[in-house]
């Protein structure tokens, strides 16, 4: 059983083996905060869009039913290193002008398609 705190960032993934305290379908797979602790429940923030606008659900969920977050400042880093990436080849190919692509999302989708090739290459090189 893992031990959750209050700001915790949790995954809500519904386990049937335990059928009380199961959220319902709609929040299968969403991310909240915890914001209270329970001797028997955990308390969950999420967001739900409701006529377009978002809307703080509070959620009172059992344990099982949860999966805290880890890493979540390592997945942002590498994101930002994908960014700057992408932002190297997109002013790579309008150097070069290769693809002589017309728009700015052209440029965008000739950058991306060569970096993904270039990254599948890699990965499928056996050493």
């Amino acid at each position: 059983m893992e031990v959750f705190r209050k700001g915790d960032q949790v995954s809500i993934k519904g386990n049937p083996v335990y059928q009380k305290g199961l959220p319902f379908k709609y929040y299968q797979g969403r991310v909240g905060v915890v914001f209270s602790i329970g001797p028997k429940a955990i308390g969950v923030v999420t967001q739900k869009r409701v006529k377009g606008s978002k809307v703080d659900k509070l959620l009172y969920l059992r344990p099982e039913h949860l999966v805290k977050i880890k890493n979540t400042g390592s997945s942002k880093k590498i994101k930002e290193e994908q960014n700057l990436k992408l932002t190297e080849m997109v002013e790579e190919v309008s150097k070069k002008n290769l693809g002589e692509a017309e728009t700015i999302k052209e440029l965008v989708y000739e950058a991306r398609r060569r970096w993904l090739r270039s990254k599948r290459f890699r990965s499928s090189k056996v050493e």
